[in-house]
């Protein structure tokens, strides 16, 4: 199983920080919660990020939007419809998202 952490950036600091799992509300999501003392303003905030559960196996996830503006941009290069092995090129050298998982 692969768990996502949905809105939450990867850390640029290193600020003392606390992070808590939690499932204790009647929607049954998993949360994060994550707590941060800035020691320069003396004081704690807090932000609460759902987690998600990504299925396993899984192939490598990519960013199907940005695979449609990339068919669509070709579109106009080629008279009739877009070869299938332009898009089957396409779809390989997508970018992923999350890599393949057994």
């Amino acid at each position: 199983m692969c768990l996502m952490i949905k809105g939450m950036d990867v850390p640029k600091d290193y600020k003392q920080r606390i992070a808590t799992l939690d499932r204790q509300t009647d929607d049954g999501i998993l949360r994060l919660f994550v707590s941060d003392f800035d020691s320069e303003a003396m004081k704690y905030s807090c932000r609460v990020y759902p987690i998600v559960e990504v299925p396993t196996p899984h192939g490598r996830l990519i960013d199907a939007d940005r695979l449609e503006d990339r068919i669509k941009n070709m579109v106009g290069k080629y008279d009739t419809a877009i070869p299938l092995n332009v898009v089957y090129r396409l779809i390989a050298d997508a970018h992923p998202i999350i890599e393949a998982e057994e």
